[in-house]
């Protein structure tokens, strides 16, 4: 990283449904996101007949994606090198993941909004907990914030939802500096089309502007078979590359004084006093005698020759015409 001070946004991988119920591909994400640039890896746990009617059109779906509790306790048993965040659908899901409440974080998903025993239990369970407060307008997220208060330094609120994909002219961005301003710690998930890079860039770095702390964004492995999500999700090595602009390159707060670099433009753009012909000894400087051209080295500018003219400065020595002029030659 040469050295750079890297941003201090943290990256949160969203798997979803991208494995499309196949433990066989969640193990392959999970082993390519441990050694990605990511900071925490999020999973979704739902029962699809805990979660949707059989008459939702989302229930064959969910059902067809869905990975068992056996299957996420040999998952979950796995050694990890990132922070591991879980996102229950339901009740038994909940339960589920509270068994893994003193190594595990927790996310409370949109559905859960106004699911007050689970949130309240959440606080006093899990060491931090991601709440999703898309749907919610300006009163009940001031109502929310209220109730829950005290526990602000465990909350991480996060804003952005999932239409396949989101559109921009449908996103509230500006509603987490609001949020920032009661002192809480927010987050922005992206679900962008991210076939569209410039604008999922854009998004994200809004976001940032605005003072996220975490960036939430979907990742699959192969984005050509059109698996859940990938509409709105990174190939991995993109991922990386993502995560690796935001945290080294991206520019959150921009310099207060003129740098080198834009002194250096400054010489090298301006245009400088030289001599249209030759200048006696002890004579005075006046602007019909010089014309004004960029020189590469700087010189006297405009401004400056102005100022001797008032000052009435004089010529030290006689100086040959389409010569720059310096302060070495005036009194």
């Amino acid at each position: 990283m040469n050295g750079k001070k890297l941003n201090n946004i943290r990256f949160i991988s969203e798997i979803a449904s991208t494995h499309n119920g196949s433990e066989k591909e969640l193990t392959q994400l999970i082993k390519s996101l441990n050694s990605s640039k990511t900071d925490y890896i999020k999973f979704q746990i739902f029962e699809a007949d805990e979660l949707c009617h059989k008459s939702s059109k989302m229930y064959q779906g969910l059902k067809k994606v869905e990975i068992i509790k056996k299957q996420w306790k040999k998952i979950l048993g796995n050694k990890f090198h990132k922070k591991i965040i879980l996102e229950p659908f339901d009740e038994n899901s909940y339960e589920f993941c509270k068994n893994y409440k003193k190594n595990f974080l927790i996310k409370i998903p949109a559905s859960e909004h106004h699911n007050d025993d689970m949130i309240y239990d959440s606080v006093l369970n899990f060491k931090k907990v991601f709440f999703n407060f898309s749907g919610f307008n300006l009163n009940e997220i001031t109502q929310f914030l209220k109730k829950f208060n005290k526990y602000k330094k465990k909350f991480v609120l996060m804003y952005g939802f999932q239409s396949f994909p989101s559109n921009p002219k449908d996103l509230r961005l500006s509603i987490v500096k609001k949020i920032k301003n009661f002192g809480y710690y927010t987050g922005y998930a992206d679900h962008s089309l991210t076939d569209d890079k410039i604008l999922t860039y854009l998004l994200t770095s809004k976001a940032i502007d605005l003072g996220v702390n975490y960036i939430e964004k979907h990742v699959t492995l192969d984005r050509r078979k059109k698996k859940p999500d990938y509409i709105s999700s990174f190939e991995i090595n993109e991922y990386n590359e993502y995560v690796k602009y935001f945290k080294k390159d991206h520019i959150i707060k921009f310099r207060e004084t003129t740098s080198s670099m834009e002194k250096k433009y400054c010489n090298i753009m301006g245009k400088f006093a030289v001599s249209k012909n030759k200048l006696l000894k002890n004579t005075t400087i006046n602007l019909e005698n010089l014309k004004f051209l960029r020189t590469n080295n700087g010189g006297l500018s405009k401004k400056e020759i102005q100022r001797y003219i008032l000052q009435k400065k004089k010529f030290k020595k006689d100086i040959l015409s389409n010569k720059i002029l310096t302060n070495k030659y005036f009194h």
